[in-house]
């Protein structure tokens, strides 16, 4: 079967999501600079795979995280190949994609939760790279720059922005495209000859979510800080009012994603 590439991996959301999606014969290129996440990803799969009906092995011939995982089921025979590299490299004062990130067999590209880190040059050599191939792509959970909060607080427009700054920063490919990179992707693709598709896919949480709530409360509190030290005392009180109104299970937040897929065919 031809190799799908995930980049920027972790410990395999994206894999555990388009599993059950795809052939009966698959093949995956896990990639990921932290190793860590790799080893995780590992165990992971094997929690998920005793929930989904599936015999979940190693292939012992390459040792840590090279090891590939191995997955078999009655109707589904899967082989996740695990890689520690930069996805990134420079070239003069612009970042570009790896040279080995997406390999010369790859017959589609995936990626969940990173296009708004990167930069639009780096962007830009992933989207010629599978054009060379001809390799479809599917960049999930762009965050659009939405986040609504329920019940409104006054300082809510001030973390926003905050946060908004802090995502267009350099996350190690250059200064990040942040909110417009799904629309980046969608112009990138279609003027390289793909079909384009776009979804909304917004996460909805409510006080069933309250875990997921609570991290994205801190992570956004401490990033808007890190944007704007300035307010760093005014983000830790809007944090303050917004935990407490989680506790009392009155907390809603959307927060918006975009999903883009892209074919030759």
């Amino acid at each position: 079967p031809p190799l799908a590439a995930d980049l920027g991996a972790g410990t395999g959301a994206n894999l555990r999501y388009l599993i059950p999606l795809c052939g009966p014969q698959q093949r995956w290129r896990a990639v990921d600079h932290d190793p860590r996440l790799l080893a995780q990803l590992a165990r992971s799969m094997r929690g998920w795979a005793d929930r989904h009906g599936f015999v979940c092995d190693r292939d012992r011939s390459a040792p840590g995280t090279r090891a590939a995982v191995l997955l078999h089921r009655h109707d589904r025979a899967v082989r996740i190949e695990r890689v520690a590299a930069d996805l990134a490299q420079r070239v003069g004062d612009r970042a570009a994609l790896a040279p080995d990130a997406v390999p010369a067999n790859a017959g589609l590209v995936t990626a969940s939760a990173l296009l708004d880190l990167v930069s639009a040059s780096w962007l830009e050599s992933l989207i010629a790279r599978c054009r060379e191939l001809r390799a479809p792509v599917l960049f999930a959970l762009c965050f659009d720059g939405t986040l609504e909060w329920e019940p409104g607080d006054d300082d809510d427009a001030a973390v926003a922005a905050a946060f908004a700054a802090h995502q267009r920063s350099d996350k190690g490919f250059g200064a990040a495209l942040g909110a417009a990179a799904a629309q980046r992707a969608a112009e990138l693709l279609d003027a390289s000859g793909y079909r384009v598709a776009q979804q909304r896919s917004d996460w909805r949480l409510d006080s069933a979510h309250a875990r997921l709530q609570q991290r994205m409360i801190d992570g956004v509190a401490v990033a808007a800080a890190e944007a704007a030290p300035e307010h760093a005392l005014r983000f830790a009180r809007w944090s303050a009012r917004r935990r407490a109104a989680l506790q009392r299970g009155e907390s809603r937040l959307r927060v918006g994603h975009r999903d883009v897929f892209g074919s030759l065919d």
